[in-house]
């Protein structure tokens, strides 16, 4: 709904004992009796004219130009609505052309304001959290705060410019569904935006998960999801088992191979230790296959992707594979 435009009112006045400016011919003043305003899309506008003022015509000027005239009698009022203007800053004035000249009132700084556009969420990205998560937006246009409430209890507020990028520090998500709610807002209206946020269920703080219906490969690290990445998993013919694993090995592979440029080798839990399996997390020379079902049980990741994950999964990292 739209917010009505705030009033900005010029008087118009001959009595020079008020302390204003005197016209430039000496004959008559303008006084202004508001300050600065901001308004949404438009304003509305009142120019009253004293009951000594001459015959004339009496205009509105939004920077210099004019914006509304009409011919101009003593103690006359000039009501005007809705007067649309450009977003940003704006000078306008009130003037009465008469025979003694030109008379201006002072100058009032406008400023037209539109609704806040919706901030972006960088972080947590995709939707989906851990147990903790630093929330990062970018404010949009038309915002001068963001207010941010997390499961209705509001944990911060902050002033920022168009296009600021803002850390809100870290937040701890409860199970299952989080709805974050962000307001955006400026001096004369407000938008509010919903994110739905996805914890992640994952058995220890850091470790792998392996979603296959989502096609995805979570890395979580001191209980932060660190970066979800796309994969391919196994043909139905052959599955990727469903299973906890362990990374026992890595390997530098030929880039051009099947496997790509790196290799993780899975181990399987055999009683109380661990052993030696044909699966691993790797790269592919097939990038077209991620997202799909394409491998003998291996995973496979964009190249670029195994090669950024594989410096920071050490020896041990355990792994689940889920449906």
């Amino acid at each position: 709904m739209r917010r009505r435009a705030m009033t900005v009112v010029l008087a118009v006045a001959l009595a020079v004992s008020t302390g204003v400016v005197a016209a430039p011919g000496g004959a008559g003043a303008v006084l202004l009796e508001s300050g600065s305003v901001d308004v949404l899309r438009s304003l509305d506008a009142t120019i009253t004219l004293g009951s000594s003022d001459p015959t004339g015509t009496v205009v509105l000027l939004v920077d210099g130009a004019v914006r509304y005239s009409a011919p101009a009698t003593p103690g006359a009022i000039f009501a005007l609505e809705d007067v649309p203007l450009p977003k940003g800053s704006h000078t306008m004035r009130a003037a009465v052309r008469s025979s003694a000249g030109m008379v201006y009132s002072d100058a009032v700084q406008v400023v037209v304001w539109h609704p806040p556009v919706p901030p972006a969420v960088i972080s947590p990205a995709g939707g989906y959290a851990a147990a903790k998560a630093n929330l990062v937006l970018k404010a949009r246009a038309d915002t001068t705060q963001l207010v941010v409430r997390l499961n209705g209890a509001e944990i911060g507020r902050r002033a920022v410019l168009p296009e600021q990028v803002v850390n809100f520090g870290t937040l701890n998500f409860s199970r299952s569904s989080n709805t974050l709610e962000v307001i955006a807002s400026n001096p004369v209206a407000s938008t509010s935006a919903n994110f739905n946020i996805r914890r992640l269920d994952y058995p220890w703080p850091t470790g792998v998960v392996i979603d296959k219906s989502d096609f995805r490969l979570y890395w979580i690290k001191n209980g932060r999801l660190v970066k979800a990445y796309p994969i391919a998993h196994g043909k139905a013919s052959t599955p990727t088992p469903v299973r906890i694993w362990r990374i026992d090995a890595k390997y530098h592979t030929d880039p051009s191979s099947v496997y790509g440029p790196r290799k993780m080798r899975l181990f399987k839990k055999a009683g109380s230790s661990y052993a030696y399996t044909a699966y691993a997390i790797h790269g592919t020379n097939q990038p077209w296959v991620i997202g799909t079902r394409a491998s003998a049980g291996c995973i496979r990741m964009y190249n670029s992707d195994v090669l950024e994950l594989f410096p920071q999964v050490p020896l041990g990292t355990m792994v689940q594979t889920r449906e």
